[in-house]
């Protein structure tokens, strides 16, 4: 059992310094170097506070730079909620920056394990996880620091894309909002945004593998703003408004995700376009659920996921046999709404107008 006078041995203090910090983390009553050697006395003792008469609980972490963002959150709690309160576990929510300390935020964190809801560091990662079982949902680059649970972009985006695809469309467009930069060869986009970087690559991997050309003038992300000359406050107006100007355009465009598609169907709707008759689209996440017409989307598990996070770091805390760092993927699931038709309907549409 870690006690403070175990953590004033490790740090090379006082007891009453300890006390201090432990009650106060934010204290000035101690000098700042001493408390950075209680605090990482603490971390390296793996002391998270005192755990005496309290009720179990599970500390979700959030980046306080988005918070508890709706929808993703809300449904991510849907599955894990009821999950830890079946284990008789409390959820507890607590905000921490990707630059926070490690041994900061263990101090009095009075919780049994982590579910790393927003953006880890691998060295805080590493940290977290030596003190308290900690999972993080879908950072692969965490490089097996901890167990992780996520949804797979990938199999989402290729799953929607292989639809319009088997529907017939060859032309087929993708919009995405976020930042990116060319890659060094020139034949991938390297993006800045982990995320994205993976669902153009599924798109563009499912394009090739079915025997599709890349063109790049309707792949469109925020880095070809200047570029092109789209303004980036009016990204998704602009990036429609180009597409449509050329020579040859789209038949379909695959959204980022349902946030992108249901404003690009409301510029569809200000220029007297109709979806799917004169342009297919698909969405990303199963989040737009009022939309007209009802948009064809990939629900990527966000449910399932919230409840294998919390069986994943429960039987972290059950403790068995030592086991390296796991990996559990949600499946995607597509919801076929009323977004997608034959793309010689829309060429019919169009010749008509």
């Amino acid at each position: 059992m870690v006690t403070q006078r175990s953590i004033a041995e490790r740090a090379g203090v006082s007891r009453a310094a300890v006390s201090i910090v432990l009650g106060d983390p934010e204290t000035k009553r101690v000098s700042a170097a001493v408390k950075e050697q209680i605090l990482t006395a603490c971390a390296e003792l793996g002391y998270s506070g005192d755990a005496r008469g309290r009720r179990r609980r599970l500390c979700i972490t959030v980046d306080p730079k988005y918070g508890a963002l709706e929808p993703y959150f809300s449904r991510f709690m849907a599955g894990a909620g009821p999950c830890a309160e079946a284990a008789g576990y409390a959820l507890v929510v607590k905000e921490l920056s990707p630059s926070a300390k490690a041994a900061s935020f263990l101090v009095n964190l009075n919780c049994d394990g982590i579910i790393a809801y927003g953006a880890l560091r691998l060295a805080m990662a590493r940290k977290l996880n030596s003190a308290l079982p900690l999972v993080a949902l879908n950072q692969p680059d965490l490089e097996g620091a901890c167990d992780q649970v996520g949804f797979d972009d990938v199999a989402g985006v290729s799953l929607l894309t292989q639809q319009l695809i088997d529907h017939g469309h060859r032309r087929i467009a993708y919009v995405a909002t976020g930042a990116c930069t060319p890659s060094t060869d020139g034949a991938r986009p390297a993006m800045l945004n982990p995320r994205l970087a993976r669902r153009v690559g599924a798109y563009l991997g499912t394009m090739v593998t079915r025997g599709l050309p890349i063109d790049e003038a309707v792949v469109l992300t925020e880095a070809k703003t200047a570029e092109l000359g789209l303004r980036s406050e009016y990204f998704i107006e602009d990036a429609l408004d180009h597409l449509l100007a050329l020579n040859n355009p789209p038949t379909a465009i695959v959204a980022y995700n349902d946030i992108i598609a249901e404003s690009l169907l409301g510029h569809m709707r200000a220029r007297s376009l109709h979806v799917p008759q004169d342009l297919s689209l698909v969405g990303f996440d199963a989040t737009a659920t009022m939309t007209e017409p009802a948009l064809t989307t990939v629900d990527p598990g966000l449910a399932e996921v919230g409840r294998q996070a919390v069986a994943c770091v429960l039987a972290r805390i059950a403790g068995g046999p030592v086991r390296e760092p796991q990996n559990t993927v949600a499946t995607p699931k597509l919801i076929m709404g009323e977004t997608m038709a034959d793309p010689a309907a829309t060429r019919a549409v169009r010749s008509k107008r």
